[in-house]
């Protein structure tokens, strides 16, 4: 079609400028050579052109294909975060009322804690990811919700320094749902209180906790680790992974750096 097109436009241009010159070249086959390349150069030109519009439109494909994906995966990640037990918002509040009833003077400091556990639900809602050193105060404070519960029947172990826990990132409400999960499993007492120990590995947060189910341990539907284990992978790139080890149970969580994407 180029060729149909150039061939007698050009022909006819260079007719007319020799009409016009009294330029009848120098060689034989001037005129023929000149054609050809002329052909040649609108051929090449449209090559390029036509690679640049492809290239451009790949581009502007896989850039819709990319916005598409990530507003699936907010999609999905933003399902998952909302299946929270809800168990633990009707006990406190049970709790709660307990200690109102009994005007214990802890059902302020109980109030706090409560009232700053959902305040960081609400504003992590729609985050992907927040510092580690979020995590770790959330998780202060369900320890604080437990002491009182409990009878200071909970010991918490952290071992990360602070410089860490502000660098690295993880899905959000992950270690206060670890939290809820142990003590739900685990048998408690003040002479036996439930060890929970929290460290980093190169990038993985470990979450150990002793394996002590009661006498009639409440049956587990593993909705819970599962939830957390997509949201890893949705978050991160990476699946949570957990597993038993010498009468502990073990969940390691991957870790991103500030300065890494949230998904690969």
């Amino acid at each position: 079609m180029i060729c149909l097109y150039t061939i007698p436009v050009a022909a006819a241009l260079l007719w007319i400028w020799r009409a016009a010159t009294g330029d009848q070249g120098a060689r034989q086959y001037a005129m023929s050579t000149a054609l050809l390349a002329i052909v040649a150069a609108v051929v090449a030109i449209t090559h390029v052109y036509e690679t640049v519009f492809l290239l451009r439109d790949w581009e502007s494909d896989r850039l819709r294909s990319a916005r598409a994906e990530q507003a699936r995966l907010q999609t999905e990640l933003e399902s998952l975060g909302r299946e929270v037990d809800p168990h633990f918002l009707f006990n406190n509040l049970n709790t709660l009322m307990h200690l109102v009833e009994e005007r214990n003077d802890a059902a302020t400091r109980f109030i706090r804690s409560l009232s700053a556990t959902y305040r960081y639900v609400l504003e992590s809602r729609g985050r992907i990811l927040v510092p580690l050193a979020d995590e770790l105060d959330a998780l202060e404070r369900h320890r604080t919700l437990a002491d009182i519960r409990y009878a200071r029947c909970v010991q918490l172990d952290v071992n990360v320094d602070a410089e860490t826990a502000r660098v690295l990132f993880l899905p959000p409400v992950s270690l206060p749902e670890l939290f809820q999960n142990a003590l739900k499993h685990n048998t408690t007492a003040a002479d036996l209180p439930l060890h929970i120990r929290i460290r980093v590995e190169d990038m993985t947060l470990v979450f150990e906790n002793d394996l002590r189910p009661g006498s009639n341990p409440r049956r587990s539907t593993g909705v819970g680790l599962v939830n957390l284990r997509e949201r890893f992978r949705i978050a991160t790139g990476r699946p949570a992974n957990w597993g038993t080890n010498a009468n502990c149970f073990v969940v390691r969580l991957p870790l991103v750096r500030q300065d890494q994407p949230p998904c690969p």
